[in-house]
């Protein structure tokens, strides 16, 4: 039952969690006064209904017709919207859960021994370090999903010794030497290619974005581009570098309206770039799509030393500082004045391989 007390001239309310165990305290925030009493006492008894509607969830939660099969239905029900990388981390430890749970089985079984067991038994794995963590960081996810939102199981902590950590690895970006032959042999491929590969190498931007650009939301007087982030779930604004404009214009031309690079799928571009690796033998340096993104950030952050606000916006970071996020407002025409730094002359690494690439009539 909840209760009030006065404490140094201000109120405060406790109560018994059941599912914690133990009494908690919380501050009223007002002080102590006949009035503010007599609307805290109002307040507890709503408090009093909810807590007893909890314990007795609580105390029958062994016996609810409520399986682990149907768990991870209204798990995929309330992701259906997510990005396809999203649920297909959320199909994957689903098969790798039920290999040690019986689908039918009671939800009571997800509890602290048996998760315990399973994140025991998944480190034994020969996968990579990171491949194991991800399959524990989704457990923890289930957890809370089962505890605090469905309110089908009792809380519990994972003993910290036996949670999955994850392992720093260094962060492979292209050498000076294979970022340089990438756009020496890139007047070989096709029009759509080198605009694929020359958006991912000036922008830095995540692929599913690249793909989610459509050419009338591309302004080439003024260099900007708008698009509709999967990942972040907003839409955004960025400025992109002068070099960009002779390699989208003939896109744009061809194309008018619709998407700008017609891959289907981010697995089919990241596919296409790592045939062309091959192609150019710099194929057993693990390099991939993602791989440009994170040279960009290097590039800009190390070699031009750009403005690092200013590059978390162009790549569609999330800010981590306080200022950053609450206080800067970064414009279109700052973004295009710090890509003005970025110094890389890529357009004459291509041109000084193929001098007639501007005068070719070549298809998509």
């Amino acid at each position: 039952m909840a209760y009030l007390r006065g404490k140094y001239g201000m109120l405060y309310y406790g109560y018994y969690d059941s599912s914690l165990r133990k009494d908690v305290q919380h501050p009223a925030g007002c002080r102590d006064t006949p009035e503010n009493r007599k609307k805290l006492k109002e307040f507890l008894v709503r408090l009093n209904v909810e807590l007893k509607r909890k314990k007795e969830l609580l105390k029958g939660w062994r016996t609810m017709p409520y399986t682990i099969s149907d768990s991870f239905k209204k798990l995929e029900e309330i992701y259906s919207d997510s990005p396809d990388g999203t649920k297909k981390d959320i199909e994957r430890f689903k098969k790798k859960f039920l290999e040690y749970f019986n689908p039918n089985s009671p939800i009571s079984e997800v509890n602290k021994v048996n998760c315990e067991r399973f994140l025991l038994e998944i480190k034994k794995l020969k996968q990579k370090k990171n491949s194991i963590h991800a399959y524990g960081k989704r457990l923890y996810h289930y957890i809370n999903f089962l505890a605090n939102e469905e309110e089908v199981i009792v809380p519990f902590k994972i003993n910290k010794y036996i949670k999955t950590k994850p392992e720093k690895v260094p962060k492979l970006t292209f050498n000076d030497e294979d970022f340089r032959k990438i756009f020496e042999n890139l007047y070989k491929k096709s029009r759509l290619f080198r605009t694929t590969v020359f958006c991912l190498a000036y922008m830095g931007i995540r692929t599913t974005d690249l793909l989610s650009i459509l050419c009338e939301n591309i302004d080439l007087e003024k260099r900007t581009i708008s698009f509709y982030s999967p990942k972040g779930k907003k839409q955004r604004e960025i400025g992109f570098h002068k070099d960009l404009v002779p390699i989208l214009k003939p896109m744009i031309d061809d194309i008018k309206t619709g998407k700008l690079i017609s891959y289907k799928k981010p697995e089919h571009l990241g596919r296409a770039c790592t045939r062309y690796f091959e192609q150019i033998k710099i194929g057993g340096k693990k390099y991939v799509a993602r791989t440009f993104r994170k040279t960009f950030i290097t590039h800009c952050n190390l070699v031009f030393r750009m403005d690092k606000s200013i590059v978390k916006e162009l790549v569609g970071h999330k800010q981590a500082g306080i200022t950053d996020q609450y206080y800067t407002e970064f414009t279109v025409n700052s973004m295009k004045d710090e890509l003005k730094k970025y110094g890389f002359p890529l357009l004459d690494w291509m041109n000084n391989s193929d001098p007639n690439y501007y005068n070719e009539e070549d298809k998509i």
